[in-house]
């Protein structure tokens, strides 16, 4: 994430979906987005709409919680 050029991650996990702002060891601020299992062959679709929708997270200075 570090030297991406984008603010935004994926990951794939057994838990609920959701959305993070989580920052790098190196300071940087990303959102993460995290998808259960049964969701990966929809993570083109989530992935537009993180980008695109504009949910009800941003990258705006607020504490963040470190993951």
């Amino acid at each position: 994430m570090e030297i991406a050029p984008h603010h935004f991650a994926v990951r794939l996990y057994c838990g609920k979906l959701k959305l993070d702002r989580v920052q790098t060891p190196g300071g940087k601020n990303f959102i993460l987005l995290s998808l259960p299992y049964f969701l990966a062959a929809q993570t083109e679709h989530y992935v537009r709409w993180m980008m695109n929708d504009k949910p009800d997270i941003s990258l705006r200075p607020e504490p963040w919680n470190l993951k």
